[in-house]
């Protein structure tokens, strides 16, 4: 009896904590239930506004780039939003919820909700009874490809330039693709401009994209045309309930070409272009030729040009103007006896290319930095012609006073060969009282073997002791290598391409997931975190982890563009867990 009593009271607590408890439901819904991959869609959790509910975190979903965006505070009276965005990967079939978590002792569990992802088959053109059959969308949105020049020399820089021609203003997610070529070089399109035309009375947005092609050997090619996709959205009306602005009065148009959707993706093609390649004269070309086609200038300085023996002079070599970058090398600088030329450094970008190296005088003979010439084909005169700058007169300091040095010792030893007289015995060869034991270098050398000693058998412990701790052991070796990691994902910080970044960043986390957990690296992903709170990581350290695989997931495979401020933010959340999971220890 007074066993069952005690029973009784020890349970007493847990008995009336689960009849206070209280299950509250709460609802997902979902903006759109069907979505194209590679869009976005937006999740809310709707929950009564009179419970104090902190931010619930939605479970990882293999395929989905679930993050929070906002909190709606224009929200209904007596209706708490948290609004999450959702970016699709893949196709699919997504399940969403039930999403269950504990708070204030109460347990909320929400509803599920089904995301379709995959893609929408628009009807071709010329169906009957399709919609938007009879809009023929290449006469209001179109390409045009231009390029000055169709023959060319070899290696001669040709300016390509695409237009997208539009009478609509929603057009987006613009990407261009186009077949590589043997022997023809191809750049991508960048330096976007926007221009407004008007054009038979139809105003027209023009996305002008410059590139450049250029042919590595002579012949007759055939640019391959080059395709662009887009999206046709619907017009955005602003804010207000004021009308939507559109370009031309043709809204009804393009509704019905649009249908149903949101958009409707358009796929159109440049015509061919082909180039004749020729190649250049050889009688005529000079020996400091390396290759370089265009119209340059070229200009070359050194300093300090005044230095001592066993200095160096810091030489820069410039050359700007309009070419093709690609192919001007290093100027050859002549060998003079004395002066040694090291490797140079090279810095290019679109309109320029610098060299910066050093050379060494080893001689007070060296009196100049040979002059240079740079030579280089100018396609539009048809001819070779060469810049020679220099040389560059250097001084060597020091160099009257080494020879007056050297004047004065000879006369110094001539004077004492006259005054000293020849010895008749040759004296002592060696110091009295000289003992070798006394030295500090043989008290070093007998300490030696005795240091040798204790420093193997440290290293024999340390080794016995990392083998006999294999935690410890991955700890010291995973935090080693992120640091590496780290170091090296911030120099990637590139606002203009993130793709490199996020995969140093989600290689540098996985490899030390890896090897913490001693599991290989490659079997870490989003999907196995869970499996790691076995180990009792933080809830919280493992939610930033798991926001960080889906920031790589994001950047790695969709068009998702990334700012400079949210890269650094991301360095500073891999900073973070990394350090909160070097206190951790993740072996039993």
């Amino acid at each position: 009896m007074i066993k069952k009593i005690i029973l009784t009271i020890l349970f007493l607590p847990i008995i009336f904590s689960h009849s206070f408890a209280e299950e509250i439901g709460f609802e997902l819904k979902l903006e759109k239930n069907k979505v194209p991959p590679g869009k976005q869609v937006y999740l809310e959790a709707v929950f009564p506004a009179n419970k104090d509910i902190s931010i619930p975190e939605i479970p990882f979903i293999e395929g989905l780039d679930i993050r929070y965006a906002r909190t709606d505070k224009e929200s209904p009276a007596g209706v708490l939003k948290y609004i999450y965005r959702i970016a699709v990967m893949k196709e699919g079939v997504f399940k969403i919820g039930p999403v269950e978590f504990d708070h204030g002792g109460d347990r909320y569990i929400s509803n599920t909700v089904y995301l379709s992802v995959e893609r929408i088959e628009l009807p071709a053109p010329g169906d009957a009874g399709q919609t938007g059959a009879s809009f023929d969308i290449s006469k209001h949105i179109f390409l045009v490809l231009d390029s000055p020049k169709s023959n060319v020399f070899v290696n001669e820089k040709v300016p390509v330039v695409l237009r997208l021609y539009s009478d609509w203003l929603d057009v987006e997610n613009i990407v261009f693709s186009q077949k590589p070529r043997e022997n023809l070089i191809a750049k991508k399109f960048d330096d976007r401009t926007v221009n407004t035309i008007e054009k038979g009375g139809i105003k027209y947005v023009v996305l002008e994209y410059r590139s450049y092609i250029y042919a590595a050997t002579p012949g007759q090619y055939d640019l391959e045309p080059i395709d662009v996709k887009f999206d046709v959205a619907k017009v955005k009306p602003p804010s207000g309930g004021s009308p939507a602005e559109t370009l031309n009065q043709n809204i009804q148009e393009y509704d019905e070409f649009i249908g149903q959707g949101s958009s409707r993706t358009v796929e159109l093609s440049t015509k061919p272009f082909s180039v004749t390649v020729a190649a250049l004269p050889q009688p005529e070309q000079p020996e400091s030729f390396t290759g370089a086609v265009g119209n340059f200038t070229f200009n070359m300085t050194a300093d300090p040009t005044s230095v001592k023996e066993g200095d160096t002079v810091g030489i820069k070599i410039s050359i700007g103007g309009e070419g093709n970058f690609d192919t001007v090398g290093m100027p050859k600088i002549v060998e003079v006896e004395g002066l040694r030329v090291y490797e140079p450094k090279s810095v290019r970008d679109k309109n320029s290319v610098s060299f910066d190296l050093e050379a060494r005088v080893l001689s007070y003979d060296v009196r100049e930095i040979p002059a240079v010439t740079f030579s280089f084909f100018n396609p539009d005169a048809a001819e070779y012609r060469s810049i020679t700058k220099g040389p560059i007169p250097i001084t060597i300091q020091g160099e009257p006073d080494r020879k007056r040095s050297a004047l004065e010792g000879e006369a110094k030893k001539t004077v004492e060969i006259n005054i000293v007289g020849l010895k008749s015995l040759p004296g002592r060869l060696s110091r009295s009282n000289m003992y070798y034991y006394r030295s500090k270098l043989f008290a070093s050398l007998a300490v030696f073997p005795i240091l040798l000693i204790i420093a193997s058998l440290v290293i024999e412990k340390r080794i016995k002791f990392l083998s006999d701790n294999p935690d410890y052991a991955a700890l010291i070796t995973s935090a080693r290598k992120a640091r590496y990691g780290l170091v090296r994902s911030q120099r990637l910080i590139n606002p203009g391409d993130h793709k490199p970044f996020y995969g140093a960043v989600f290689d540098t986390l996985q490899q030390y997931l890896g090897g913490r957990s001693l599991i290989p690296s490659a079997g870490v992903t989003a999907i196995v975190l869970d499996e790691l709170s076995r180990f009792e990581i933080d809830p919280e350290v493992l939610r930033r982890v798991k926001n960080i695989f889906s920031e790589c997931y994001l950047a790695r495979y969709t068009s998702a563009t990334f700012t400079k401020e949210e890269m650094q933010k991301t360095m500073e959340e891999m900073r973070y867990v990394i350090n909160e999971l070097n206190k951790k220890r993740f072996c039993k």
